[in-house]
């Protein structure tokens, strides 16, 4: 019998034993070292090793939600692809997050490194990845250093706005054909100077009325007396423009005339630079991630000083490219007004110089309910919080201010009413106040205020925590006939007033992208029936399908107005010379309501007025316009302002701040004007 003998090859042995080891070795190595698939980013307020304090914001008040897959890892590097989501209600254009960081940025693909501080970086999308549309995800990889695992926030808010060109360009028209009142042409933009614009918007006034577009679209196009205004935003191939470079897009539109642009104005999104910041002297202006991306369009009466607001314009708008707003001084501030009327001084109020200006009021059997800032201290932001006090009439003077009660988060604290539902009694507010101004109002119960002399604060978070305290409106860009935004801006500023009898409550509002203010007018019957019974367990959404019908069938009508760039500010009507301090409205009969609206500071070069608007149901309305006077004060020395006012009878009660332009001090008044003398018509 024959043996086969097998020959045992030592090198290929060894060769499978230094193999497997090897694969051990990986398998081990991928284990302790490569972190799970998807990281978990943390939900911060600040960041932890952050020494510049970026803020990190909540779902609450972020553009952006983040998330994390970590591909691959080896030593102190990770590989990392981040996902942004669009939480907004609107497009995010030409995106860009400042990062907190505990890691450095070796690589990054899809997005740019704009700039890197201790502990932050600034990315910038890349142009294929530009805008992000609502619910929708734009993606960037990059590779990192970090000898722990890294941390990644969850959210955060976009750091670029949309600001008016500032380098040099042109807009101009060519028409290629005409026929029977229409035209065919194009508009050309041509980027004259040396740096890129990106993400391009133009706000546009013709003669002619444009039917449809190509290679751009409107968001908003309305006619007023012959002219036509458009907001036209750019389409993805075309959505930047570099230096001498220049994008057309054409159009079909009605013209009955030789057709022109009467004018344009072009804007870009920019970074909300260190120089932009520095122009916003206001200290509570500090915090820029804390804003909303609200074009940094602030009310003049945000700022202490008019050279406060003047460098803010300025900042914005750029050296070459300021907004031509029409601004008197107080020398000639008199002479600007022609005729100003007089008001009539009835009620004085003792306060102390210290105490901040009154913004509304709410009279009582033999006192007053006053509403104002809240002092500025550690535990609040100035222009966000309110107080509310009560004091007693002796005479002609109102006194006795020793309680207060603390409303945080109620802003400024111009909406202040009162009225009653099935026998209990409530007050209308504005809340969630954000940059100075409320973005919701609040109808809380008078039980409330029950315990008004004992210092109570009342935050305007707790509706969230003691079910039943107050109902909140919210989303009111949709409040208005159609249910829908009258533009495509966010929120930035609410408030609103009632009848005597309640009957009747008008909302105003301010969006801004482009800056937008609106009134709307609601049957309070048909809220009280069909809305507030039994909803104080959450929110009420002027936006919620299930009660929308409910809510148009309420509006009574609405109008708004649309501010543009190089406007005559003094011929605004809902926001007169850039100023709105209060609203009241009352039934007029006949489907007719007399709407007034109150405007003015001195100190920060806004002429005093009062502009009433006659409304009727079916959409018309008149405006009339007065500017005031208060004879025997000696106008060289004190500077007036206008607050809070009420319709009582045939005459508007208002409050009045008079400032000593020189020194310090204050005196405050209840005045009265009547509603016959505002007969001036606006055009």
């Amino acid at each position: 019998m024959r043996r086969v003998i097998k020959k045992t090859n030592y090198m290929d042995k060894y060769r499978k034993i230094i193999s497997f080891l090897l694969i051990a070795l990986l398998l081990f190595s991928s284990i302790t070292k490569l972190e799970p698939r998807y990281v978990e980013a943390k939900e911060l307020t600040e960041y932890e090793n952050n020494s510049n304090n970026v803020s990190i914001s909540t779902k609450d008040n972020s553009d952006v939600e983040l998330s994390y897959h970590v591909n691959s890892s080896w030593d102190e590097y990770f590989n990392v692809d981040v996902t942004l989501t669009n939480i907004t209600d609107e497009k995010i254009d030409d995106w860009e997050i400042r990062l907190p960081a505990d890691f450095s940025i070796e690589n990054i693909w899809n997005a740019r490194v704009m700039s890197s501080e201790k502990g932050s970086y600034t990315i910038h999308n890349a142009d294929w990845n530009q805008d992000i549309p609502v619910d929708g995800k734009v993606s960037f990889g990059m590779t990192i250093k970090s000898p722990q695992k890294p941390d990644f926030p969850k959210y955060c808010n976009t750091t670029r706005i949309c600001l008016g060109v500032m380098t040099e360009y042109k807009v101009e028209y060519t028409e290629y054909s005409s026929w029977n009142n229409y035209i065919n042409g194009k508009i050309t933009i041509t980027n004259c100077g040396n740096n890129r614009i990106e993400d391009w918007k133009l706000m546009l006034e013709t003669n002619f009325n444009i039917e449809s577009i190509w290679n751009a679209t409107i968001l908003t196009q309305e006619e007023e007396e012959g002219v036509c205004y458009y907001d036209i935003d750019n389409v993805v191939n075309n959505q930047n423009l570099e230096p001498k470079q220049c994008i057309e897009f054409g159009f079909i539109a009605k013209c009955d005339e030789k057709p022109k642009i009467i004018q344009s104005d072009l804007f870009e999104m920019k970074e909300f630079t260190d120089e932009i910041r520095e122009s916003c002297m206001d200290a509570d202006l500090d915090d820029v991630e804390d804003y909303e991306n609200d074009e940094c369009i602030f009310d003049a009466d945000y700022f202490k000083t008019s050279q406060e607001y003047e460098n803010y314009i300025n900042g914005l708008m750029g050296k070459t490219r300021k907004l031509t707003r029409q601004r008197t001084t107080n020398d000639n501030l008199n002479r600007a007004i022609t005729n100003p009327i007089s008001g009539m001084l009835i009620k004085s109020f003792d306060f102390s110089p210290s105490e901040k200006a009154i913004q509304n009021y709410m009279p009582l059997a033999n006192g007053i309910y006053t509403l104002q800032h809240r002092s500025n201290d550690e535990k609040s932001k100035e222009y966000n919080d309110a107080i509310l006090m009560s004091g007693s009439l002796c005479g002609n003077k109102y006194h006795n201010f020793s309680e207060k009660t603390n409303l945080v988060g109620f802003a400024h604290g111009q909406t202040f009413e009162q009225f009653s539902c099935n026998g209990v009694g409530y007050y209308l507010l504005a809340g969630n106040a954000k940059n100075g101004f409320a973005r919701n109002l609040v109808i809380m119960k008078e039980e409330k205020f029950e315990q008004i002399s004992h210092k109570q604060t009342y935050d305007i978070k707790d509706w969230e925590k003691k079910k039943k305290s107050f109902l909140v409106l919210t989303d009111l860009e949709y409040a208005n006939k159609k249910g829908k935004k009258s533009g495509p801006g966010k929120m930035h500023r609410v408030d609103a007033a009632l009848t005597a009898d309640g009957k009747t409550m008008v909302i105003w509002k301010k969006l801004t992208k482009p800056s937008v203010v609106e009134i709307s007018l609601y049957d309070m019957d048909k809220i009280q029936k069909k809305i507030l019974k039994n909803k104080f367990e959450k929110a009420l959404s002027f936006k919620d399908e299930n009660i929308r019908w409910e809510l148009k069938k309420a509006c009574i009508g609405s109008f708004y107005e649309q501010y543009k760039v190089g406007d005559d500010t003094s011929k605004h009507i809902l926001q007169a010379n850039d100023s709105f301090q209060s609203i009241d409205i009352e039934n007029a009969g006949k489907n007719t309501w007399k709407i007034l609206i109150t405007s003015g500071n001195q100190k920060v070069k806004k002429p005093v007025s009062i502009t009433r608007i006659d409304f009727k149901k079916n959409g018309t309305k008149k405006c009339y316009r007065e500017y005031i006077s208060f004879p025997g004060i000696e106008e060289n020395k004190f500077d007036f302002e206008l607050e809070g006012g009420h319709i009582v009878g045939d005459n508007l009660d208002f409050v009045v701040k008079m400032a000593k332009k020189s020194g310090s001090g204050k005196e405050q008044y209840i005045a009265t004007i009547p509603l016959k003398n505002i007969k001036t018509i606006l055009k």
